[in-house]
C-alpha cells in the first residue's frame, strides 16, 4: 500500500481497542480498497512499476505474476534469498523510482507498506 492510502480513517480505527482483529482488518481493507488517497499507481507509474518488476535480478527472486492496483501491488514470486530482503529490495526500488517520477523528496514521502 502507498503510505498516503493509510489515511486518518485507518489511524482512527487502529487507535480503537474495542474492535475484534478480524473486523478491524476487514474495515481497513474495505476503506483502503475504495479510498482515493494515495492513488499513485496509474499512468506512467504503471509502466515504471511493470518494467521494474520484470527486470528484478533473478538471483533475488523470480516474479511469476503481478497485479498493479491504484494504491497497492500483488506479486506472486519465488524467492531465492530471505523474503525480508526480497520485499526490502522491491519496496525500496519502487519507492525510489516512483518518488523520482512524482518529484517527491525526503524521508517517508512515498513509503510503501
Amino acid at each position: 500500500r502507498t503510505k498516503d492510502s493509510t489515511d486518518t480513517f485507518v489511524q482512527k480505527l487502529l487507535a480503537q481497542n474495542n474492535i475484534e482483529t478480524k473486523m478491524l482488518q476487514h474495515q481497513i481493507d474495505q476503506h483502503l480498497d475504495n479510498s482515493q488517497s494515495g492513488v499513485y499507481l496509474n499512468g506512467t507509474i504503471i509502466e515504471l512499476t511493470k518494467n521494474y518488476l520484470l527486470k528484478i535480478d533473478e538471483t533475488v527472486c523470480k516474479v511469476i505474476a503481478f497485479s498493479i492496483m491504484p494504491n497497492h501491488i500483488h506479486i506472486l514470486l519465488t524467492q531465492h534469498i530471505d523474503l525480508a530482503k526480497v520485499v526490502q529490495q522491491i519496496k525500496g526500488g519502487l519507492a525510489f523510482i516512483i518518488n523520482k517520477e512524482l518529484g517527491k523528496k525526503g524521508p517517508g514521502c512515498f513509503a510503501i507498506r
